[in-house]
């Protein structure tokens, strides 16, 4: 897979997987092929009624990302010709033409896939569908005697904003204020999925200690904590 494969190179590959018994080695090569073809495409958007892939010589290496709105485009690889790239991805209202005022709390006109340039959550979503750390370095779950959970994250240190300000919790308290802020918690906002009806309190305990109470047992709690909102 090192060198571009022909047509005819390819099926020959597809049919060899199709007479492979073993779902292991089936799935390795699978995989393979599906990286390869991916490492040649830049697919925006990953959903709706179209998929544009545009097949490029001078680009390489793109890897598609792990959720909806996520382009790692600094993954680009330029082969040939003037390293100024223009590209064009999929937008919210159809035909790029604004990345709005960066606020990811908000919808129209915001694109989300530039607010995930910009900023980082607690916690990301892995490639194998895994919670991994990011601006808290680790957290922990305990059950409160209203049926809820109380989930404790230890902030990373050593994290400056653009300005030189410091990540702490203070300002992981004011994202959190500002993201469940109302009107932002109904249908119209964020109220289409679960985790803002069941937050219940969010506050510090010091300076690098975020705790976040739920009202009941919540188990895509974490998952939707790397929603790219």
């Amino acid at each position: 897979f090192d060198n571009p494969s022909s047509r005819d190179e390819l099926f020959e590959k597809i049919e060899r997987v199709l007479q492979e018994e073993d779902h292991k080695r089936r799935a390795t090569q699978w995989e393979d092929i599906h990286n390869y073809y991916h490492r040649q495409a830049t697919m925006l958007p990953l959903w709706g009624k179209r998929v544009p892939t545009v097949m490029n010589k001078r680009l390489t290496g793109y890897e598609m990302g792990n959720q909806q709105f996520d382009y790692p485009v600094h993954k680009l690889v330029l082969l040939t010709g003037p390293r100024n790239v223009t590209i064009s991805p999929g937008a919210q209202t159809g035909l790029f033409q604004s990345v709005g005022r960066l606020d990811p709390h908000t919808y129209r006109p915001n694109e989300f896939f530039s607010n995930n340039w910009v900023y980082e959550s607690l916690v990301r979503y892995g490639s194998e569908g895994q919670v991994l750390p990011a601006l808290a370095k680790s957290w922990s779950i305990t059950d409160t005697p209203n049926g809820g959970q109380e989930y404790t994250f230890a902030l990373r240190e050593n994290v400056y904003f653009h300005d030189g300000q410091p990540w702490n919790c203070e300002a992981a308290k004011m994202n959190f204020d500002h993201v469940l802020a109302k009107p932002l918690t109904t249908p119209d906002w964020h109220g289409w999925y679960g985790l803002p009806k069941i937050i219940s309190e969010w506050t510090c305990d010091g300076d690098m200690e975020f705790r976040v109470k739920t009202i009941s047992k919540y188990y895509p709690f974490l998952q939707e904590m790397t929603f790219i909102r």
